[in-house]
């Protein structure tokens, strides 16, 4: 229970390999190593993170490339979205940069313009942007 709310294995051992990751490189950093006889992080770190040693046990001590840091920066989670009109060929294409959408009934809030035009099919091309 956290919160009141019930948390599953499953959630718990995402939420276990996500902090794994986290804290990655401040672990290597205070002396943690991959090689169990070279793993000797610091007192400070243990008393910050005093679970980390026990989930490495659990779970192995995390890839160099887990640790990586990725950008949460809302460029690196966008998407374009371009809207074509195939029965309007006189209408040109719109192009939107816009965040991941979870249902398609956004995806349509984003041309009206193309609805009102009188355009009956919309087709939508996702690229994600690297």
């Amino acid at each position: 229970m956290l919160n009141g709310s019930e948390v599953t294995a499953k959630e718990r051992k995402g939420s276990e390999y996500d902090y794994l990751k986290k804290y990655g490189q401040n672990w290597m950093k205070a002396g943690g190593n991959q090689d169990q006889e070279k793993n000797k992080p610091s007192q400070e770190f243990i008393e910050e993170h005093p679970r980390y040693e026990e989930l490495i046990k659990k779970y192995g001590a995390p890839e160099d490339s887990e640790m990586k840091q990725q950008s949460s920066a809302l460029k690196h989670a966008l998407i374009s979205i371009f809207i074509d009109c195939p029965y309007f060929p006189d209408k040109a294409p719109m192009s939107k940069k816009t965040a991941w959408f979870h249902d398609h009934s956004e995806v349509k809030e984003l041309g009206p313009e193309a609805i009102q035009g009188g355009c009956c099919r919309i087709e939508v091309i996702i690229h994600q942007y690297a």
